[in-house]
């Protein structure tokens, strides 16, 4: 090998290390953005059925209230313990 093509191919090596150490962070970022934003939407999904399943109660509908509390528990569940509900 010619040394411009060592040193070529020594560049490319430095660049591919430096790109996988950012990629690398990158992923752990995007994992930690991506694990708060369900966290936010799984408190907000959660308190619009709570109100949901109150306003239900309050107007009289217990079936309603009840079928909609339940729901959302199951889906909860579901959401938390991924592993249990997944086909193997």
């Amino acid at each position: 090998m010619f040394d411009d093509e060592q040193r070529a191919l020594t560049d490319i090596e430095r660049e591919l290390e430096a790109d996988q150490k950012l990629s690398a962070a990158f992923d752990r970022h995007e994992r930690d953005l991506r694990d708060r934003g369900h966290r936010r939407g799984a408190q907000v999904a959660a308190g619009v059925a709570v109100v949901a399943g109150l306003g239900l109660l309050m107007m009289g509908s217990v079936l309603g209230a009840v079928a909609t509390m339940v729901t959302t528990g199951l889906i909860w569940l579901a959401w938390r313990c991924p592993d249990s509900t997944s086909p193997q």
